[in-house]
């Protein structure tokens, strides 16, 4: 009924609720990769392991789990800056599925 587990250092618990109780995106887990690379291979190893893509970022794993994997440099484009700025990286990345670090930037730095 109960499994603890360590996932990159950090501690978890799970229980199983049995057959009525569904994972849902109110818990989910976050992995701010390194770099665009990382991100990228964490992502892509999910949905070839029968993950469905989200999106900014979300996917649903095999399990049912929702996780969202972004390069940790996103959260620079969505919290520093002036408004405009950060508006236009938070629009950007209502358009994407899988985060593209590129894209955040170049809507950040539109108008400089």
């Amino acid at each position: 009924m109960l499994v603890e587990f360590t996932l990159a250092g950090a501690p978890f618990v799970a229980l199983n609720g049995g057959p009525g109780m569904t994972h849902g995106p109110a818990c989910s887990i976050t992995v701010a990769a390194d770099s665009q690379d990382e991100s990228d291979t964490i992502w892509q190893g999910h949905v070839a392991a029968g993950g469905t893509p989200q999106r900014c970022g979300w996917l649903t794993d095999a399990f049912g789990v929702s996780w969202q994997i972004f390069p940790a440099e996103m959260r620079r484009y969505l919290f520093d800056g002036t408004r405009d700025a950060r508006h236009r990286a938070y629009q950007a990345m209502l358009g994407m599925t899988r985060i593209d670090l590129a894209g955040l930037r170049a809507a950040h730095e539109k108008g400089k």
